[in-house]
């Protein structure tokens, strides 16, 4: 095993490639209302999903119940609208 391990770090690493300058590119107005859309779509599942765990509901024995997400339209502990 440990003759394998010195051949492994016995050869040469793989020489990083940067990735294209093209990635600086301007997006298209179509692009930008993509990525919105995906961006509301992510943050709703996320908030679902901690939902599903019980975070944002008020804890059980002394937690603090604090919301994930004020988008998630929780009453705080103190019982103020989020």
């Amino acid at each position: 095993m440990s003759r394998q391990i010195e051949q492994e770090l016995s050869q040469p690493e793989e020489q990083y490639q940067y990735p294209p300058i093209t990635l600086l590119d301007q997006g298209t107005a179509g692009s930008f209302t993509e990525a919105g859309a995906e961006m509301r779509s992510n943050s709703k599942r996320l908030a679902d999903t901690l939902r599903s765990f019980g975070v944002g509901r008020p804890a059980r024995r002394g937690g603090t119940g604090v919301p994930a997400s004020p988008d998630m339209n929780l009453p705080s502990p103190r019982g103020e609208a989020v």
